[in-house]
């Protein structure tokens, strides 16, 4: 049955229209792998979860309605050189260049397609990367990494490799409502109109306090002009498990870590003054939360973006650690969910409607400098009889922002890679800035593991996670 967006869907639905705003998944497999299995598997991921099977229609009276379509999930199959198809720069060159660069087509539906990448052109053992590319309606980050290795699954199945996904057939997954709908009951109706009013409040009082700076514009960029660019760095499975160790030495998380070493570069990059304050935003997963729970592997938009401001002198490490604590207050006071409701006072019906919320989100909001991590996905080994290889994840920005960085840590790597809206950011700009986040928290995390290793030499780093 067809149903209204709501606010926060209609908001990416207005954002999309504007400058694309794709959510992709992508997995790198080894294995035997053809164009039947993939289609086939495909179509299984398409019956499992309703979301794949819908498109936005546009009414004159009632606004955007998600109707069902019968269209499969477009599939285009590439061919590439062994070697170049395993390294990681020529995914982000495939994103950059095609994948957050069109809109997936909202008006035929499904809001989503698809690709795989393959070395082998038989049925013989190969590598293959397998990619998703969702409307931000429908996906988070969480839901387009998990989205990708539910097709592999399902490509094991249909291959008779494995029955790990047997039995799900048509309609597996439920057809959800709206994200608000199922919000805790405190932050619905008229007590979570109440709840976001004041963390309005807060925040104006904040950045009246605290005048963040801004990352700094290179040229004016009219918003229906505004197109995402990518630059692609990853770490080794050996200094991604300094990072991880060091950060637990120092009592931060990873992701207050990866925001501190962002925070700095940009400031670096400013020439910003003593005393100068940055607000960076850190989307969060509120799945859990919701009432019901969702599931991880559950299609849907299930993230907020809470905003921190932190000082741009401050030390990495004190940086990192404001980070973590700001975030934890503003989920204890439920601002995930008063974020959203917030916005849903604020969008309008269309683009046209929306004009007051595109430019305070242009002028404002929090996502002009961002990091979203998903973490450390668990991924298996295996699939059936395929070798899963490594997995990322990115997004487009549209016109919700400038820099946005987003971590995947996979098989002990960790992916980053750092979106900008061209012209506003040079991609010469925007290569440094992915160094410079990097460079110093790489050389901390090497530089403790050294210290670890000539007091004790028989002590080979922490665990991963």
């Amino acid at each position: 049955m067809p149903r209204p967006l709501s606010p926060l869907e209609r908001w990416y639905w207005i954002a999309d229209q504007i400058s694309p705003l794709n959510v992709l998944g992508r997995m790198t497999v080894e294995g035997r792998f053809d164009r039947r299995t993939a289609r086939a598997g495909l179509d299984l991921l398409q019956r499992r979860h309703p979301a794949l099977r819908t498109a936005i229609a546009e009414t004159p009276a009632g606004g955007p309605v998600f109707v069902d379509t019968a269209g499969p999930i477009p599939l285009v199959w590439r061919w590439e050189p062994g070697a170049r198809l395993e390294s990681s720069a020529r995914w982000a060159e495939d994103a950059d260049r095609r994948h957050l660069a069109k809109s997936v087509d909202r008006h035929t539906g499904p809001l989503v397609r698809a690709e795989v990448v393959s070395a082998s052109e038989g049925r013989g053992r190969g590598v293959h990367e397998l990619v998703l590319v969702l409307h931000h309606a429908i996906a988070d980050g969480t839901t387009a990494m998990s989205l990708v290795r539910q097709w592999a699954e399902h490509v094991a199945e249909v291959s008779g490799a494995s029955d790990s996904a047997r039995g799900r057939g048509p309609g597996g997954a439920p057809r959800l409502p709206a994200t608000e709908d199922l919000f805790p009951a405190e932050y619905r109706s008229e007590r979570g109109a109440a709840a976001a009013a004041e963390k309005r409040r807060r925040d104006a009082d904040e950045a009246a306090r605290s005048s963040p700076a801004r990352v700094p514009r290179q040229a004016r960029v009219p918003f229906d002009r505004r197109r995402t660019r990518l630059v692609h760095r990853r770490l080794d499975t050996a200094t991604t498990r300094a990072l991880v160790q060091v950060c637990r030495e120092r009592g931060v998380t990873v992701h207050g870590a990866l925001a501190a070493g962002l925070v700095r570069a940009v400031r670096q990059d400013a020439g910003a003054s003593s005393g100068a304050r940055f607000a960076i935003g850190s989307p969060v997963s509120f799945r859990a939360e919701l009432d019901p729970p969702v599931g991880p592997d559950d299609a849907g938009s299930f993230v907020a973006t809470l905003p921190t401001i932190v000082d741009g002198d401050a030390d990495l490490w004190d940086t990192a650690r404001a980070v973590n604590a700001d975030l934890a207050r503003r989920r204890a006071r439920g601002e995930h969910f008063s974020m959203i409701n917030d916005l849903a006072a604020r969008v309008g019906p269309d683009v046209g409607g929306s004009l007051e919320l595109l430019h305070y989100m242009d002028r404002e909001g929090p996502i002009n400098l961002c990091l979203t991590n998903i973490g450390a996905v668990r991924l298996p080994e295996r699939i059936g009889s395929l070798r899963v290889l490594d997995a990322d994840f990115a997004a487009g920005i549209s016109v919700t922002g400038v820099l946005v960085a987003a971590a995947t840590t996979a098989h002990g790597r960790l992916n980053w890679n750092l979106t900008y809206v061209d012209g506003l950011v040079t991609h010469d700009r925007a290569a440094r800035l992915a160094d410079a986040s990097l460079d110093g928290l790489v050389a901390l995390a090497r530089r403790a593991a050294g210290e670890r290793e000539r007091t004790n030499p028989e002590r080979r780093g922490g665990s991963q996670g």
